[in-house]
């Protein structure tokens, strides 16, 4: 699946590949809660996401997060709120709202359908709103083998 991404992506600069995985990534699978799919919390790996029926934020996270570090290989951290998973990632330049961390600047890559479209460096207006009290953890994410 990777050799045939990258085939896709030939000719596009990392913003426009980048997006594109966040797309393929929100919008290739169905989406339920784990809870009524499983009965509880699963945490699929990416071949799980690719071959499951049904997956969710954190799983989505997991694919894109996959496919964003093998083609582009770029730093990303993840975003835990109380009821929601996404992540961003770190461009040479920052695109739309950020996410400070250690002194760089990461731009959001919603990869779970929401009922509005974000495009790269747009949060949900409900987390963005509460970004600091609501956010509880920052996990970076930066040259995992």
């Amino acid at each position: 699946m990777i050799t045939l991404l990258k085939k896709q992506l030939k000719g596009l600069n990392v913003k426009s590949g980048v997006d594109y995985l966040m797309h393929f990534t929100r919008y290739a699978f169905a989406f339920d809660a784990d809870t009524k799919v499983y009965g509880d919390e699963k945490r699929l790996s990416p071949e799980q996401t690719l071959l499951s029926p049904y997956s969710d934020c954190e799983d989505r996270v997991g694919l894109f997060f996959f496919l964003v570090k093998e083609i582009y290989n770029l730093p990303m951290i993840v975003l835990a709120y109380p009821k929601h998973v996404t992540i961003a990632v770190k461009f040479d330049k920052p695109i739309g709202n950020t996410i400070e961390y250690n002194g760089a600047k990461y731009s959001v890559c919603e990869p779970t359908p929401q009922r509005m479209e974000l495009g790269i460096g747009q949060l949900l207006p409900e987390l963005k709103k509460n970004t600091l009290k609501w956010h509880t953890l920052i996990c970076p994410i930066n040259n995992v083998p």
